[in-house]
């Protein structure tokens, strides 16, 4: 017998016009780190709130809807970015790829940014959520879906490499 969900404790259509309102920024931030593009980014956010609407009778605490969110953007970017690889390596074999485009970072952060956008997408995901988002390892392995040890290994991994990009970078 399937579990029935009350429907007082789904999301409205208000709670969703407050979820965008409250983290649509954030949201296309951080998928913008990940992806590289302003653009992908949010399309990636778009479909993630389309995922909440379609699911957020189902939501079992519709309290937290907004790391449902940030889970989704992230597997998103994930998807996103796994697809380019695939593409890339398709099409460079008739075309050389064109340069990524820059942000309108400063260029002090913009050797960072680039150094992070190297990385492999879990070890920039926990990078970027760790770190330029703030969250707690805890948090972290929530939205990756991961255990805290996995994010720890990760976060370690992403910064041997940062490092090791950066000094590369200054000589």
């Amino acid at each position: 017998m399937p579990i029935q969900v009350d429907r007082r404790s789904s999301l409205s259509d208000s709670d969703v016009a407050t979820l965008f309102d409250r983290h649509y920024r954030a949201l296309t931030n951080l998928a913008h780190l990940l992806l590289g593009d302003r653009a992908l980014a949010e399309d990636a956010v778009m479909e993630a709130f389309e995922r909440v609407l379609s699911v957020r009778r189902r939501l079992r605490d519709p309290q937290r809807a907004d790391r449902y969110l940030r889970r989704a953007v992230v597997n998103n970017c994930r998807s996103r970015q796994r697809r380019a690889q695939v593409e890339i390596r398709a099409n460079t074999r008739h075309h050389t790829a064109e340069p990524p485009q820059r942000s309108e970072l400063d260029r002090r952060d913009e050797a960072i940014i680039e150094a992070i956008r190297t990385l492999p997408i879990r070890q920039r995901a926990a990078i970027v959520l760790r770190y330029l988002e703030d969250r707690s390892e805890a948090e972290t392995a929530v939205i990756l879906g991961c255990s805290i040890g996995t994010v720890k290994s990760q976060l370690s991994k992403g910064r041997r490499a940062l490092r090791q990009a950066l000094e590369q970078e200054e000589t």
